[in-house]
């Protein structure tokens, strides 16, 4: 799990004696990522001994805290730096979670749960049968990495780059409001003269008019045309499956090694140049971008994609009506509704 704060201090998130609320979610042996900036104010000595802290929590689960010396680049740098730091052995899925984890209008503490548990109890099932298939083929441990046991090839839950956005008030249906790039029709346009926005998003400062836009976004477009033969297109067969809003997200392992290791470093040295607003270059180089670079590719139907999100709301509501699919495998499960607590109350 990777938190991409960029403040230094993010409520829920303190790295103290004090509980924090991701170790409820119970994956074992799981490795949590909180990255932090250093500010001004706070000492080097200091902010480098916080660097060095972990603290383990139940099942095993460890959390790091990292930090990244220049404060620019907002969430997106954490995320990409991550990469670089696993591209050698990445692990079976990356979660990536703003600072603000599960508390914000686009995600709630029912989605990142029932998802996150849900995605780790079917990377565990791959692993198995991963495990099983190469002993079979005479391999030993050494000779393959954990991303490299899951079948990419499979329809599983595991093998789908999952959406955690929802609505604060709960998981189900809310999916359905988030694919499908109707909604943002920005992320097409990447602010060309030949293309401009017609306006801002409606979240951003008034100064960011669409010629402010059309200048700040230049180096990313320059990224893109550099890697214009690796990066996909953003015009993708099956737009259902490729985007959602506000980019937090599970992604499989194996597709890291989709690209080169120094595409992920041109781009974690775009969102950190001080010189580019990390705002604009944020959201065209990763919120708009990071589903095309590691969708699906094509391998399920959007009714598949349904019932996966609909089998992952089920471990906390149940079975429900009204959605696009239903669900008869997945029951409400008592244990991740007990896990909610101190998610809730934060």
């Amino acid at each position: 799990i990777v938190i991409g704060g960029y403040r230094r201090n993010e409520p829920g998130f303190e790295m103290t004696d004090k509980y924090n609320y991701l170790g409820d979610i119970g994956l074992t042996n799981a490795h949590v990522y909180w990255y932090r900036r250093i500010q001004p104010e706070i000492p080097q000595a200091v902010a480098t001994l916080m660097g060095d802290t972990s603290n383990q929590h139940g099942c095993g689960m460890i959390m790091h805290e990292r930090y990244l010396a220049v404060n620019h680049g907002r969430d997106p740098a954490a995320f990409y730096h991550h990469l670089l730091q696993v591209y050698e052995d990445p692990p079976g899925a990356v979660v990536f979670l703003h600072g603000h984890g599960a508390k914000a209008w686009h995600t709630s503490c029912d989605a990142l749960f029932a998802r996150t548990i849900a995605y780790y109890r079917d990377l565990a099932e791959a692993f198995e049968e991963g495990k099983l298939n190469n002993k079979n083929k005479g391999s030993t441990q050494e000779e393959y990495s954990v991303a490299s046991l899951v079948n990419s090839t499979q329809k599983r839950l595991s093998n789908h780059m999952m959406t955690l956005t929802s609505s604060a008030q709960g998981t189900k249906n809310y999916v359905h409001k988030w694919f499908g790039k109707s909604a943002w029709k920005v992320q097409l346009q990447l602010d060309t003269p030949e293309s401009p926005i017609v306006s801002a998003p409606y979240y951003l400062p008034s100064h960011y008019s669409p010629a402010y836009y059309q200048s700040e976004n230049k180096p990313c477009r320059d990224l893109l045309d550099k890697w214009a033969d690796v990066i996909p297109s953003h015009t993708t067969s099956n737009p259902y499956m490729s985007t959602s809003c506000c980019a937090s997200f599970i992604v499989p392992g194996h597709r890291i090694h989709r690209y080169p290791r120094e595409l992920y470093q041109d781009l974690f040295d775009l969102l950190t140049n001080t010189d580019n607003d990390d705002l604009v270059v944020g959201r065209f180089c990763f919120e708009y971008l990071v589903y095309d670079l590691f969708h699906d590719d094509g391998l399920f139907e959007f009714e598949e994609v349904v019932k996966l999100y609909d089998e992952a709301d089920a471990l906390i509501h149940g079975k429900r009506g009204g959605g696009v699919s239903t669900t008869d495998r997945v029951e409400k499960d008592e244990s991740v509704v007990e896990r909610l607590g101190n998610c809730l109350a934060s």
